[in-house]
């Protein structure tokens, strides 16, 4: 790979959301979980599914699986199969919304007619991006954009033991494209499916206020002026 070419990859991975300067846009290092325990819940910082980005080839599925997975054509089929193969603690609403988001990639790594080791990261890089999200009451847009921005750019570069070069220019573009097409565009949504919903009641009842009545003077009587 020349130098130009990963001076280009590195210039696609730019922060491409916000009109800020790169240096205020915030680091993984930036989420670590903070160990002091404040004596106001609300003010402790919420520990990280993830706290530092690795490579993640092999996170979903394996060589075999990933090879069956994309041999099959009716998304029926790969729903279910997909479904077999989630990790026990996806339940419920949780579950079946990440199904359809990784039937939606798989169907993307089809079209792209890509190869077994690249289809498999994608959906790695797919699930520990949601995996993330949904473990982090703090995540916002930007921290999940930049977070699987991160992903891609450790799959793009070749510079071993943290880097590997899998996709090419391209191929990245491509995978960030769909990533902001499919998941980023629904944060909202999958946000409001996925992460609890929190309310505030208070136990208490206002009192009825006492209106104070003004106590009525009597009106003095006028004197009736006599004629002269």
């Amino acid at each position: 790979m020349e130098w130009n070419e990963i001076a280009n990859v590195r210039d696609l991975f730019r922060y491409q959301i916000s009109s800020l300067p790169i240096n205020n846009v915030p680091k993984i290092e930036d989420f670590a979980c903070d160990n002091q325990v404040h004596k106001i819940t609300a003010f402790n910082q919420t520990e990280s599914c993830v706290k530092e980005l690795k490579l993640s080839q092999w996170k979903f599925l394996d060589f075999v699986k990933t090879e069956e997975l994309l041999q099959l054509t009716n998304p029926q089929q790969i729903y279910k199969f997909i479904g077999s193969n989630l990790q026990p603690f996806l339940k419920g609403r949780t579950k079946e919304l990440f199904i359809k988001l990784m039937v939606d990639v798989t169907k993307f790594c089809q079209k792209q007619e890509y190869i077994t080791q690249k289809a498999t990261t994608v959906l790695s890089q797919f699930y520990q991006t949601h995996i993330y999200f949904i473990c982090n009451a703090d995540s916002t847009a930007e921290k999940i954009y930049i977070y699987f921005k991160d992903l891609v750019l450790q799959h793009s570069l070749p510079f071993p033991p943290n880097y590997e070069k899998v996709f090419n220019l391209k191929e990245s573009r491509d995978i960030l494209q769909c990533f902001v097409k499919i998941y980023l565009r629904n944060l909202p949504l999958i946000k409001y499916l996925d992460l609890p919903i929190w309310a505030l009641y208070l136990n208490y009842t206002i009192p009825t206020p006492l209106i104070v009545k003004k106590e009525k003077h009597q009106k003095k009587s006028k004197k009736k002026k006599g004629k002269k």
